[in-house]
């Protein structure tokens, strides 16, 4: 691969919606069973084990970098690892199984908003090892899932395609649920400024089952939650980037909505924040910023 620098970056030079030397191109998701390299790196080791352990997380973070052209890495790691620090029983079979769902008032007043240097220090030390590896080469993007997508998972237990039980939450307990969603968003927000403290020089949110949200409810519960992560992440020095996996039907509402979370929010179209959906399988490209602002 070239010595490009991060300065000269196409990636970051979209993120801010200025013009790149090419339309940039990155993965995603880290790396993963595409790769032979990755595949013999896993063997033995279970996948929560394989996100704790730095060295490991870091060197499979590189793997994608090192085989293809790619104009950013991003980190190895899940949406759901800050959780664990909540107080929530975290477990993988195939993916994220929750042995205590959330399911009542009384579960939801129990989670806690952790310190990341406390909680995740294993990704904090990632990151700064991964900088150091790719030595200015491409820049590195952090993560974190979005309120929404989180609480699917902690209150069905485990992914479905359809999380009833969640979406049900959502009506027999409102209350509860913003309360969910708000612990949610100021936990993911403390956890990407630690991210970017150590190193990561943009930030993602994912919201990979947002589609199953018609726009009143994206505009009631999803999108608040959303808007309280990146008024919390905007006066950073990084891109930040939504993802709303399969809401091709929100898009409209992501960039016109205004609420309130606190006061007067809203995402507008300016600086600050890419947007990057994926609906009915076409990608859309982030050729247009914006930024949640108070």
């Amino acid at each position: 691969m070239s010595n490009r620098i991060v300065t000269e970056s196409a990636f970051l030079a979209a993120c801010r919606g200025e013009e790149a030397s090419h339309t940039p191109v990155w993965i995603m998701r880290q790396a993963g069973r595409y790769l032979p390299e990755y595949r013999r790196l896993r063997e033995g080791t279970d996948f929560l084990t394989f996100t704790k352990t730095p060295d490991l997380a870091a060197e499979v973070t590189l793997q994608p970098i090192r085989r293809f052209e790619l104009d950013a890495a991003i980190l190895f790691s899940d949406i759901m690892t800050p959780v664990e620090g909540m107080g929530v029983e975290l477990e993988f079979d195939g993916g994220p199984v929750i042995r205590n769902p959330i399911r009542d008032a009384e579960s939801v007043a129990r989670l806690r908003i952790p310190d990341p240097l406390e909680s995740v220090p294993f990704v904090l030390e990632t990151i700064r090892s991964v900088r150091d590896e790719l030595d200015g080469s491409v820049p590195l993007i952090g993560f974190a899932g979005a309120p929404f997508t989180l609480l699917c998972y902690l209150v069905e237990g485990h992914g479905t395609r359809t999380f009833s039980a969640a979406r049900a939450f959502l009506y027999a307990e409102p209350d509860a649920a913003r309360l969910l969603m708000s612990k949610l968003a100021d936990t993911m927000a403390t956890y990407l400024e630690a991210q970017a403290e150590a190193g990561a020089q943009a930030l993602m949110l994912f919201d990979s089952w947002v589609g199953l949200l018609a726009e009143p409810e994206f505009e009631a519960l999803a999108a608040p939650a959303v808007a309280r992560v990146f008024n919390r992440l905007k006066d950073l020095s990084v891109p930040l980037i939504y993802f709303p996996n399969q809401g091709g039907h929100l898009l409209e509402r992501v960039l016109m909505w205004s609420g309130s979370t606190g006061g007067r929010r809203s995402l507008r179209r300016a600086e600050g924040l890419g947007l990057i959906s994926r609906c009915r399988e076409t990608w859309i490209p982030p050729l247009y910023s914006h930024h949640a602002i108070g």
